[in-house]
């Protein structure tokens, strides 16, 4: 390394303070888990999670499969108790629901991956 001041470039030992051992690194290359199958909230598989949407919208299934468990509790809650108000909650959601497995079915993987799974999109 070199320093503003010094008269010539050194080890980084001589001017950083090194730990007596360092762990040793990983050999090889180990190749990522594909994302477009798992990611840490669960499956990616966009046409099942798309007729989740569709069928069961007003219980945020399509949501808990995307681990977004607080848009999928919303809708739950929503779609149970708007059920017993006149079905307006559980039609509203049912049609939000549908509306988003439509959009789940018409992405390809990769974008569909980009926005919901790495960008974390959670509504529309």
């Amino acid at each position: 390394v070199w320093r503003t001041g010094s008269p010539r470039w050194a080890p980084i030992s001589a001017v950083v303070p090194m730990p007596a051992y360092l762990p040793p690194q990983p050999v090889g290359h180990q190749s990522p888990p594909d994302p477009l199958q798992y990611t840490q909230a669960g499956s990616t598989n966009r046409v099942l999670i798309g007729i989740m949407g569709i069928v069961f919208g007003w219980a945020g299934v399509h949501k808990f499969m995307l681990g977004y468990t607080q848009a999928g509790v919303i809708m739950a809650v929503i779609g149970v108790v708007g059920f017993f108000c006149y079905g307006i909650g559980w039609l509203v959601m049912g049609v939000i629901g549908a509306i988003e497995g439509i959009i789940y079915l018409t992405k390809g993987d990769q974008q569909f991956y980009n926005e919901y799974v790495l960008r974390k999109k959670e509504w529309f």
